[in-house]
C-alpha cells in the first residue's frame, strides 16, 4: 500500500526522484507510473522507497508492484506531469504541414506531438521550454496539438491548435516575365508549400524554395500572353486570374572584351537578343553604371563602358541589357583593371 508520496510533480521528461511512503515493500520488484517502470528503484525498508519517474504525462498513478500483485491506486499516490503548450510558431501552415516551434513546459523529444491525431516527425528539443519538429500533412482545418506518452496527454487549449490552411495567392512579383521563361517570380499568399505543384496557364514552374507558408520563389516556364498561375497542395488548388504577363525581353549572352582599364572608357561588343535599333531604345548597364555610345541592331551592340576615378581598383560588375522597361534576366561580368594575385597564404587557414 502507498500512503504517501513527495514531491507529488515533476517534469514530462522523468527523472524526479520520488519519495514513497507505505507498507509491504520488502521483496518489491517494480514501480509503475501508470503501468511505465520507474528506474533507480531503492529500497530502505518495509515502508520507504524512492524512484526516478519515467517519462509520461497528465496526472498518473503510482504503484508498487511485488510477485502477488501491486498497491491499489488511490488519491495518496496521484503523480502530476508538468506539461503545458503555451505557443506553436508558426500557429498555421500549409496542408502538407512543415517546421514548426513549440514553446512549453515539460517538453522532451521522448515525447509524441500529434497533430490533429497523425505524429509530427524530427522532434528535437533544446530544452525542456522549447522542440522543434516538422507538422504532419492534414486537410484544411484547425486540430489541436497533443503530447502522448504511454500514460495520457495534455488537455488541448487555444495555446496548442494549429491551422492547416488551403493554398492562395494574393500576390506576385514581377507580374511580367520573358516569353523564354526562366523569371524567378515571388508568389505571396496563404497555404503555401515546397512541395506544391505551379502552373502558370498550362506550363509547369518550379518552386525554388520558401522563406515560409506565406512567400514562395519560383522559376517560371516559357509562355506567352497573361495566365493564371495556379499552386496545388495536398490536391487543393488555389488561383490567381490574369496573374502574370508574358512579353519579349531582351537577353544577353556575352560581353567582347570581358575587361578593360579599370579607369573604364573601352569599346565592347555586346551580343544577345531582341535589342531596340531605336537611338536610345536599348540601356546597357555595367553594375549600376550606364554606358555610352549605344548603338545597335537586334542582336548586336556597341558601347563605350564607364568612365571611372583615376586610380580605382579592380572591380567586377555584372552587365545587363534593358530595352522598354524590361531588363534581361541574364548578365555577363565585366572586370575593370587587372585582379590581383593573391599573395601567400599564411597562418593555420592554410592548406
Amino acid at each position: 500500500q502507498v500512503t504517501s508520496i513527495g514531491p507529488s510533480s515533476g517534469p514530462a521528461a522523468g527523472g524526479t526522484t520520488v519519495t514513497i511512503h507505505g507498507k509491504g515493500f520488502i521483496g518489491v520488484h517494480e514501480v509503475d507510473f501508470n503501468g511505465i517502470p520507474a528506474t533507480n528503484v531503492t529500497i530502505y525498508s518495509d515502508s520507504k522507497l524512492t524512484a526516478d519517474s519515467p517519462a509520461a504525462a497528465g496526472k498518473v498513478n503510482i504503484q508498487v508492484v511485488v510477485w502477488a500483485g501491486e498497491s491499489p491506486a488511490s488519491s495518496a499516490d496521484v503523480f502530476s506531469y508538468e506539461l503545458t503548450i503555451n505557443k506553436i510558431s508558426p500557429s498555421s501552415g500549409s496542408l502538407d504541414g512543415g517546421p514548426v516551434t513549440v514553446s512549453g513546459e515539460g517538453l522532451s523529444d521522448k515525447l509524441k506531438f500529434d497533430f490533429g491525431g497523425k505524429p509530427a516527425t524530427s522532434v528535437a528539443c533544446a530544452s525542456e521550454t522549447t522542440c522543434t519538429m516538422v507538422a504532419p500533412a492534414h486537410a484544411a482545418g484547425t486540430v489541436d496539438v497533443v503530447v502522448e506518452t504511454g500514460s495520457g496527454h495534455t488537455e488541448p487549449t487555444p495555446g496548442d491548435q494549429f491551422q492547416y490552411v488551403a493554398p492562395a495567392i494574393t500576390g506576385v512579383s514581377p507580374p511580367v516575365g520573358p516569353t523564354t521563361g526562366g523569371q524567378l517570380v515571388t508568389l505571396t499568399g496563404v497555404g503555401l508549400a515546397p512541395s506544391m505543384r505551379v502552373e502558370f496557364g498550362s506550363a509547369t514552374g518550379k518552386v525554388k524554395f520558401c522563406d515560409d507558408s506565406t512567400s514562395c520563389t519560383v522559376s517560371s516556364p516559357a509562355g506567352t500572353g497573361t495566365v493564371d498561375i495556379t499552386v496545388t497542395v495536398g490536391g487543393v488548388t488555389g488561383a490567381l486570374a490574369s496573374a502574370y504577363t508574358y512579353a519579349v525581353f531582351p537577353s544577353i549572352s556575352s560581353v567582347s572584351p570581358g575587361g578593360g582599364p579599370a579607369t573604364g572608357g573601352s569599346v565592347v561588343t555586346v551580343t544577345g537578343t531582341n535589342f531596340s535599333t531605336a537611338t536610345g531604345g536599348t540601356t546597357i548597364l555595367f553594375g549600376t553604371d550606364p554606358a555610352t555610345g549605344v548603338t545597335c541592331s537586334s542582336t548586336t551592340c556597341t558601347a563605350t563602358a564607364p568612365t571611372r576615378i583615376d586610380g580605382a581598383g579592380f572591380i567586377e560588375v555584372q552587365v545587363t541589357v534593358t530595352v522598354n522597361g524590361y531588363t534581361s534576366i541574364q548578365s555577363v561580368p565585366f572586370q575593370y583593371g587587372t585582379q590581383p594575385v593573391p599573395g601567400p597564404c599564411k597562418g593555420t587557414g592554410c592548406f
